[in-house]
């Protein structure tokens, strides 16, 4: 049996802990939920981010929504990228929104640049998607053009490469950026 790189293995939790979950497409169809973080990953990885951020990428919905824990994270992966998945999860409650804001904010440019790889991925799928009315765009619309906002653009060009690309796809659909 071969021996799994860490990407290799970070694909391979995120295939098995997303396994039975979809993603609805415009025009109404339907793909497996783990296609997402892996376009998210390679938006990453075409910025040169490295190993870490690019596995952060892969699993940066696994907290959220399957029954992997932040510990098996942490001893599959190791301290950064267990933090990383961490920052990129958002709470439950009334004031989740603004936590998760405030801790992306204070974040490391490279969390706040997977970030924003995921919001592009996500843009680029929403409109017409059954289940997202106007009013849920338009404040997923809106919510995006606001992170451009807290991103540190002393972070490294690949902030600024995302975060133009981020803004060309609000742009493309009608936002104001």
């Amino acid at each position: 049996m071969a021996i799994q790189t860490k990407l290799e293995q970070a694909e391979t939790l995120a295939r098995e802990a997303h396994k039975g979950q979809t993603r609805n497409l415009p025009g109404g169809g339907v793909e497996d939920y783990v296609n997402h973080p892996l376009r998210v990953a390679a938006l990453v990885a075409e910025h040169d981010l490295g190993q870490a951020e690019t596995i952060v990428a892969i699993l940066h919905d696994v907290l959220e929504d399957t029954e992997v824990g932040w510990c098996d994270i942490q001893q599959q992966f190791g301290n950064t990228v267990a933090a990383g998945v961490d920052l990129l999860t958002k709470g439950t409650g009334h004031w989740s929104n603004r936590r998760y804001k405030a801790r992306l904010e204070l974040a490391p440019a490279w969390v706040q640049a997977v970030k924003l790889a995921d919001r592009i991925d996500n843009i680029r799928s929403i409109q017409g998607v059954d289940g997202w009315d106007e009013g849920r765009v338009q404040h997923y619309l809106e919510d995006s053009r606001e992170l451009l906002n807290l991103v540190d653009y002393d972070g490294g060009d690949f902030i600024y490469s995302l975060a133009n690309m981020l803004a060309e796809e609000l742009r493309a659909v009608g936002v104001e950026v």
